[in-house]
């Protein structure tokens, strides 16, 4: 008769709530119970689902399961909460409920962290943010009010992100994510741009800090950085990541940006590819054409693409590449 606690710990662990120190013990006694994997194998595996993946789906709001299972994405990235606020963070049981699809393989559920900037609406910002008056708040982004740009090398700042219990990192982990989504890596680009010669070499820092981090715990975590392109050179980057995310870098509006815009984003594009990088890309056009005009390219790189909202509130188009040279778009805007 084959040990009962590991059959216990599969069938059981997705649905243990996160709520009391009990139920903490109990889960980390089963993990114990598991035969270990080699930290190496665990992660070549979640990158090879990754790499597999042909449907994207980013919706950071308004989300609900009866979407995301009408859409059937094979990855989706969402909000870690479902107001974004701490009173509403999914349990173990609504990640394992997005993630699983009765016989077929499961979905790659990615959680959205923001590096970069503060959120208002996040459970950090009236103690550890202290409302915006924190020594790491440099100011508000004037393209996205209530987000605030940080000195992301603050010590306090790296303890919101990857301090231990309790923080950002904990709770995506402790909610059974595949992975996160790092946002607003680019804020290395502005500080840079205002003069600061250290911005990039401190993002990477912790972009590779935080995946390191994340790995320590399960080896198979994914990390997926949106427009890295200034850190990419940076050391370990690269070995850091699972993925890299282009969005809003290919179009203005629905026209094209201009080759000397594109080839840089493109050649950073193919050439993590070429490392085994997957390489997802979002877009918010609207016209048809310059829907199929997107398609067509990310067949040919076999890029993984999604066409959304700005507010990325609702399903957009999944560009399935499909058995066609040019795919097809798949879902529409609602």
């Amino acid at each position: 008769m084959p040990p009962l606690a590991p059959i216990l710990a599969v069938l059981l662990l997705p649905w243990v709530g996160t709520g009391c120190d009990a139920a903490r013990g109990l889960r980390a006694a089963w993990r114990d119970a598991l035969p270990r994997e080699d930290p190496a194998v665990a992660r070549a595996r979640a990158e090879a689902r990754l790499a597999g993946a042909r449907r994207l789906l980013v919706q950071l709001q308004h989300l609900s399961f009866g979407d995301v299972e009408a859409a059937d994405p094979d990855v989706i990235v969402v909000d870690y909460s479902w107001d974004g606020g701490g009173d509403r963070e999914m349990s173990r049981a609504d990640v394992w409920r997005l993630r699983e699809r009765p016989g077929r393989p499961p979905r790659v559920v990615l959680a959205y962290l923001s590096t970069g900037e503060a959120e208002s609406y996040r459970w950090y910002w009236e103690r550890e943010a202290r409302g915006g008056r924190a020594r790491f708040v440099i100011g508000e982004n004037p393209k996205w009010p209530g987000n605030f740009r940080v000195r992301y090398w603050d010590p306090a700042w790296r303890s919101v992100l990857a301090g231990g219990r309790g923080s950002y990192l904990a709770r995506i982990l402790d909610a059974g994510f595949d992975g996160v989504f790092l946002d607003t890596v680019d804020t290395a680009e502005v500080l840079e741009e205002g003069g600061d010669a250290q911005a990039a070499g401190r993002m990477a820092a912790l972009v590779t800090d935080l995946a390191r981090a994340a790995r320590g715990v399960d080896p198979a975590f994914l990390v997926v950085a949106q427009n890295p392109f200034r850190i990419l050179a940076e050391p370990g980057v690269t070995d850091a990541l699972s993925g890299v995310v282009a969005e809003a870098h290919l179009h203005d509006g629905d026209e094209p940006v201009p080759d000397e815009r594109a080839r840089p984003i493109l050649d950073a594009l193919r050439a993590m590819r070429d490392l085994g990088r997957r390489v997802l890309v979002i877009e918010y056009v609207r016209g048809r054409a310059a829907i199929d005009r997107l398609s067509a390219l990310c067949a040919a790189e076999r890029f993984l693409c999604y066409v959304g909202s700005p507010s990325l509130s609702r399903v957009g188009v999944m560009l399935d590449p499909g058995p066609g040279p040019a795919g097809a778009g798949v879902g529409s805007f609602r």
